[in-house]
This record gives C-alpha cells, structure tokens and sequence, in this order.
C-alpha cells in the first residue's frame, strides 16, 4: 500500500495504520488518535496519524468529515466505499449521526444528463437543528448527542 502511493514503509506507519484499522468505523479526531495511540506507541507524531489518513482517504477506505469550527472527525471503513457516507450534524451539541440513504442518485443522474459529467462520488452534511417532537415521537426527530426531542 505505502510503496504503490509513493511512500515509504516505515514501522511507525504500520503502527499507525494497524491502530486506525482497530478504530474502524469510528469517528476520531487527529488529536483523539494521537492521545490514544501514545498511550501505546509513544513518539508518533500528528503529521503521521494525518497522512495515513489521506492516504486511507485516497484508496477510499477513510472520509473526512467537518463538523464545524475547522474541526474534522474522520472515519475509516471496513471496506473500499463507492459512496461517501452523508451525516447529519446536530446544531446544538456538533453530534454526528449517519445518513443510510442515499437520496442523491436523482440529482447524479441529472448532473451526467445535463452536463455531460459522471459523477464519481458525492458527499453531503447537514448541519441541522432537531425541531419540535412529532407526535408520534419517532427517532428520526431525537438528537442522540444533547437528546433534543427525547
């Protein structure tokens, strides 16, 4: 992986990418990775832990996600994605919840019709407030974070 992208083998890499592999489908920070991975593997630097990660985010196995105030929470998957997964960020407390569906397959298909262009991959978020409960008080109005409508 590191020599096909250019990049050199080292053991702190393999480190680094071993430990991002272990928090799979997790939202971390760089600074959340670097406090736990020195607890283990003292000595690795930031700028390690941030270019696996573009290196994950380039072959499709990581997504960077901004929540807000320069803050990015990034997400490595299990496996090589098509689709990067959309969020749903809550207002009031920054939690972020996942978005299942994928309701831009119609506006990709309007994008190649009217502009010629295929598109690769498309990414969306939402910074949202939770509004009022519904009355039939279903999950899809509860903020997991501040638990807004709960």
């Amino acid at each position: 992986m590191f020599h096909e992208h250019g990049d050199r083998y080292t053991k702190r890499r393999q480190k680094v990418a071993n430990f991002l592999w272990q928090h799979r489908d997790k939202r971390i920070t760089i600074n959340g990775a670097y406090a736990l991975l020195q607890k283990s593997q003292p000595g690795i630097g930031k700028a390690t832990i941030y270019r696996m990660y573009h290196l994950l985010m380039e072959l499709g196995f990581a997504q960077r996600l901004e929540v807000g105030d320069g803050l990015f929470w990034y997400e490595i998957h299990s496996q090589n994605s098509v689709h990067t997964q959309h969020h749903l960020i809550c207002s009031e407390c920054g939690s972020v919840q996942d978005v299942r569906e994928d309701m831009l397959d119609e506006m990709e298909r309007q994008i190649e019709e009217k502009y010629g262009f295929t598109v690769a991959d498309h990414g969306c978020s939402f910074l949202a407030a939770v509004t009022a409960a519904k009355p039939e008080n279903t999950e899809a109005n509860k903020c997991k974070g501040c638990h807004i409508g709960n």
